[in-house]
């Protein structure tokens, strides 16, 4: 539809009001889901009130949709959605760390991780290209290594990245002790046993149930925690 719908559009515009309708036109691919086309004929289709019935958690849900560029297009799987999850919370884990008291004496540049981000997204929204850069940073410059100039630094870039993004909370661990439902426990254990036994198919169906309950089951060097979503 670029060519001729948006030219003809503008051109409607042009001449209707004698003037341009937008600074920005922005063009975004079609969704998918599991590969195929979104559409109710197919049945395919999830709004967000089903999704958050699944117990998904909605922040999750816009990091997948902002993970993507505008002009590809972005195929729903709940895969996908799984892995955004934790790549989300891999972020929200690190902004936590740099509010801890541990601290070290690497102090890498900050600032050039800046510059390779707000590059990339005043670049066509290339947001794919600026998450990577800081989950490239982050794998390369764990928090409890960085002096306390560092972690100022970045709780500051982090506080103005995640006002275009709005997916993390930029604030200190707030420890919460919370009541795990009896099958929510069961469940977990089952997973264990399957994930022990390598029955992996098995795990990763229990982990989906246990979130449609509201939890999350994070694995361990002990084995398991579970939290609130």
């Amino acid at each position: 539809l670029k060519f001729p719908h948006h030219e003809d559009e503008i051109a409607q515009s042009c001449a209707g009001y004698g003037v341009d309708p937008t600074v920005f036109w922005l063009h975004n691919e079609f969704l998918q889901v599991e590969g195929e086309k979104m559409s109710k004929s197919k049945g395919n289709f999830f709004t967000l009130r089903d999704l958050l019935k699944k117990g998904v958690d909605p922040l999750d849900i816009r990091y997948l949709m902002l993970s993507a560029h505008y002009g590809s297009t972005l195929n729903f799987t709940f895969a996908g959605l799984n892995a955004a999850g934790k790549a989300r919370a891999k972020v929200q884990e690190y902004v936590y760390e740099l509010f801890e008291d541990k601290s070290g004496a690497k102090s890498p540049d900050v600032s050039a991780l800046r510059e390779k981000v707000f590059e990339a997204l005043a670049d066509d929204l290339r947001a794919p290209k600026a998450l990577a850069a800081v989950f490239e940073f982050i794998n390369e410059n764990p928090a409890d290594e960085l002096s306390e100039n560092s972690k100022r630094e970045l709780l500051n870039f982090f506080d103005v990245f995640n006002k275009i993004f709005a997916v993390w909370k930029i604030e200190p661990r707030k420890e919460e002790k919370i009541e795990i439902p009896q099958e929510v426990l069961e469940l977990a254990e089952k997973r264990k046993i399957a994930k022990k036994e390598k029955r992996y198919d098995e795990a990763d169906k229990l982990r989906e149930e246990i979130r449609a309950k509201g939890y999350a089951v994070k694995d361990t060097k002990e084995g398991y925690e579970i939290e609130k979503i």
